[in-house]
């Protein structure tokens, strides 16, 4: 059983493995799961695109959970490609820049 506060920004308080906690069991219904520290939210759309936003006040790495066969992401901003590595995608997310990727 998972307790959300009353008031959501409070998530922002909860350790990272909780967030992850959290986040895996939205993994049931959703194809992606975020693992990064707080302040960093995800997007999800029907069309395997994801919008990764780091709020953090540094830069931070982020780890995005991808289903099997898909192998890359391509932000559609920088045109910058990440590999995915043993079902995960993952990189440095600088405050403040939403990262728009097309999932492949």
């Amino acid at each position: 059983m998972i307790t959300i506060p009353d008031d959501y920004g409070d998530l922002y308080n909860y350790p990272d493995e909780v967030l992850y906690s959290i986040r895996s069991q939205a993994k049931k219904t959703m194809k992606y799961t975020l693992d990064a520290p707080s302040r960093v939210q995800m997007f999800v759309y029907d069309n395997d695109r994801v919008i990764i936003r780091s709020d953090f006040e540094n830069v931070t790495w982020v780890s995005l959970e991808v289903p099997e066969g898909k192998t890359r992401a391509v932000d559609l901003v920088s045109k910058r490609s990440f590999d995915a590595v043993n079902g995960k995608i993952r990189f440095r997310a600088n405050s403040g820049v939403n990262y728009v990727l097309d999932i492949q």
